[in-house]
């Protein structure tokens, strides 16, 4: 099942109600759809995991090169950048209601990429993207899988690959690393620190200079490995 909002596009094989006050249009392929309601109600099939995708592109690339077939039940969520309030509330309540279901982000490893998972975990001071009571929208177990700045010397990339970062990059990573829960959070602190040092970033995509398959089929394994989630035989 795919599932759509003005922004969001989840690829999810398990039926879903929750409390929130918006509606989903679900399609069960790209051609055929049908409304629901994510009301008060229940969850079947839950997933093991939910991987949250910085970008269309990546996500798209995993559908294609059949990454859910291989980890599923999972529930692949992208927000096309910068998550939109129907989209953080979706996985907030999620959150809530299934603690104990990781939930993992995928990024490009630069300064826009950490600035838009601190988005989703921590939600923005902008009033119009708070919930009911004016408070920020978390989604508090989120944790950063990749791409890690720090892991890109360790890969098979070409510096001439990675690029530089720009004077705006680096204001921002400074603008960052004044905010308190960048300061509690120890490994947001330790990539914005190692971009400053390199001054270099790079996106997703880079991985296509080592394998075209190797996100799927080798980088992200490895990493969910951490978390104990292994493909299906």
């Amino acid at each position: 099942m795919k599932a759509t909002s003005l922004k969001e596009i989840i690829w999810v094989y398990l039926k879903v109600c929750l409390k929130v006050d918006m509606r989903l249009l679900c399609q069960v392929d790209y051609y055929s759809n049908s409304s629901i309601c994510l009301s008060t109600g229940y969850t079947e099939c839950l997933p093991q995991f939910i991987l949250i995708i910085e970008k269309d592109t990546i996500f798209r690339k995993l559908l294609s090169e059949k990454f859910y077939e291989k980890f599923k039940p999972c529930l692949l969520v992208t927000a096309k950048g910068y998550p939109d309030l129907i989209t953080r509330q979706f996985l907030a309540q999620i959150n809530c209601i299934h603690p104990n279901i990781p939930m993992i982000g995928l990024f490009d490893a630069d300064p826009h990429g950490i600035n838009v998972f601190c988005t989703y975990k921590y939600g923005t001071t902008n009033p119009m993207m708070q919930n009911e009571n004016g408070s920020p929208i978390k989604i508090s177990n989120l944790q950063l899988c990749g791409l890690l700045p720090s892991e890109l010397s360790s890969l098979q990339i070409k510096e001439i690959d990675l690029l530089k970062l720009t004077k705006r990059d680096k204001s921002l990573l400074n603008s960052m690393k004044k905010r308190l829960y960048i300061q509690q959070e120890s490994i947001l602190l330790e990539q914005i620190n190692y971009l400053l040092l390199t001054e270099m970033k790079a996106e997703l995509e880079i991985l296509n200079t080592i394998h075209s398959t190797y996100l799927t089929n080798e980088y992200l394994p490895n990493k969910l490995k951490l978390w104990n989630i292994l493909p299906n035989k």
